[in-house]
């Protein structure tokens, strides 16, 4: 049978049509590719994840306080500005003392006096002697009979007499020396108290006197924070058995997101927060640095076990015991076992039921979990910028 010949006009319209329905295609499909949410994400790895324990850090000074006025008085002197650094025992203020150094003076010197009398004999001691050397010079002519009985009994009540005299005097000046020896204690006690001195090494915070300046007993001379500088880390009940002393810990301060600190386990505080269960831990740094300061916060972790050729993913990909697997372009979301954590990783264990764990290689999301259902739709970029076609 004779087949007639295509019409040029029928082959022209079918090829138009074809092209028109492959570029709708085209157009659909990058339209659904643009629609399609983006996700970050990586794929499940195998290596060692060490088991660390977790805790809110904060850097805290050693003291803070605020210095007051120990008792009425004028400003004489102050030598506080607002961020200067003193040294423990530093004055700060001095109060006018009134007469208290010219009395203080005044006994210093009459101690001095006393001091010397003391170390030399005394008129009465001296007499005494002259009484008893002239005494004894009688003696051989009392026993001759050369010389008056009652002469030479005077004389022994006498050198007795002296003697009691020469003894008081001594004995007076022995209690003046104690006297004035306390007067004078009591005086540097109380002149001390006009010196208000810094009671550790600090920085200045705030400045309430001035010079010349009234102040009653408490009022507010000053703040003053610790240039010493310690770490608190505050673990839960639960993990606290895992941290030991001289433990080592990393500790990642937010205002220093890049930098990891290292540090020791310096000591764990026997008893726990009553409000929140937790513990205080001690930290120590191992390398000193100086940029630290008070009330900068972030978390530190304890190493205090590992795992060795063991499945994990980033610990940003949990979301609490699930992980976002990307399969075909859609989200598939898998209870798992999560084994340790760290700062960046969780462990995960293995399971008998294939949709209750993952394999290496999986590609899991890291980023917006919280956007994504079971069975959306998502474009994946991995951490190579390239698009995952899962």
């Amino acid at each position: 049978m004779h087949r007639p010949l295509p019409n040029p006009a029928d082959m022209k319209r079918t090829s138009w049509l074809g092209l028109a329905a492959l570029t709708a295609g085209m157009a659909v499909w990058g339209i659904a590719r643009a629609l399609t949410p983006t996700a970050a994400g990586t794929r499940v790895a195998r290596g060692e994840v060490i088991f660390v324990v977790s805790g809110s850090v904060t850097v805290k000074a050693e003291a803070e306080s605020q210095i007051t006025c120990p008792q009425d008085g004028k400003v004489q002197e102050s030598n506080l500005k607002e961020g200067k650094n003193v040294q423990e025992g530093d004055v700060l203020v001095k109060l006018d003392p009134g007469d208290l150094p010219i009395k203080r003076d005044q006994d210093k010197d009459t101690l001095d006096d006393v001091k010397k009398r003391l170390a030399s004999k005394l008129a009465s001691e001296s007499l005494l002697e002259k009484l008893k050397k002239d005494h004894e010079s009688n003696k051989e002519s009392f026993d001759k009979g050369f010389y008056a009985p009652a002469l030479y009994h005077d004389e022994e009540l006498s050198i007795e007499a002296q003697q009691i005299t020469a003894e008081t005097e001594r004995s007076s000046l022995e209690t003046q020396q104690k006297t004035l020896t306390k007067s004078i204690q009591m005086d540097d006690y109380l002149l001390k108290q006009y010196e208000i001195d810094a009671p550790y090494n600090g920085t200045i915070t705030t400045v309430s006197a001035h010079a010349g300046d009234q102040l009653a007993k408490g009022a507010p001379i000053a703040g003053l924070i610790s240039r010493d500088l310690r770490i608190e880390a505050q673990v839960d009940q639960d993990d606290i058995a895992a941290v030991q002393e001289n433990e080592q810990a990393d500790v990642h301060f937010f205002a220093y997101p890049d930098k990891v600190f290292r540090t020791r386990v310096k000591s764990v505080l026997p008893s726990s927060d009553q409000s929140t269960q937790r513990f205080t831990v001690l930290l120590e740094l191992v390398d000193p640095v100086l940029n630290l300061r008070d009330g900068l916060t972030g978390e530190a972790s304890f190493h205090a076990d590992k795992h060795d050729n063991v499945l994990w993913v980033p610990r940003q990909s949990l979301y609490g015991t699930s992980v976002f697997v990307a399969t075909n372009g859609r989200i598939e979301i898998r209870q798992v076992k999560p084994g340790y954590k760290t700062l960046t990783q969780a462990e995960i264990l293995p399971n008998a039921d294939p949709h209750a764990t993952v394999s290496e290689g999986d590609i899991v999301l890291t980023e917006n979990l919280d956007l994504f259902r079971d069975g959306d739709r998502v474009r994946v970029i991995l951490p190579s910028n390239k698009a995952g076609a899962q």
